[in-house]
Formats: C-alpha cells, structure tokens, sequence
C-alpha cells in the first residue's frame, strides 16, 4: 500500500457509487505524498454506476496535473 495509489472498487453492492467517486476525485486534486505522481486505479469500471461515470467523466478529461488516472 503506497500512499499516492487510489483504489477505486465495487462495494458489497458490487458497483461503485458516486460518493466513492466524489471522494477520490477530492483526493486526487491534493498533491502527491511520497511520488511525483498519485495514481488513481478504477478497478472494474465497468461496475460504475451512471452517476458515478458522469462524475468522473470531467475528472478524465481534465486530470489533476499530479495524478494520473488507470
């Protein structure tokens, strides 16, 4: 466990809600801890949910400059 890798995945649910990508995408606009960059993996992205895609849509398209997003 690095501190400047994100894991994004499904809950017990088995899909990954808008509050956890809410909180990442607040995280990831911090700078990086230890690295030079903070990494972002979405595991199972398919699993997100609607709201959660267009919430990270943005996010995608427009990456903080110290993150990188997988």
């Amino acid at each position: 466990m690095h501190p400047d890798v994100l894991v994004v995945e499904p809950g017990d649910s088995g899909t990954i809600k808008i509050e956890q990508v809410r909180e990442v995408i607040d995280r990831s606009a911090y700078r990086p801890f230890e690295g030079r960059r903070r990494v972002v993996i979405v595991d199972e992205a398919d699993a997100l949910v609607i709201p959660a895609q267009h919430a990270l849509l943005k996010t995608l398209e427009e990456p903080p400059p110290s993150s990188v997003f997988c």
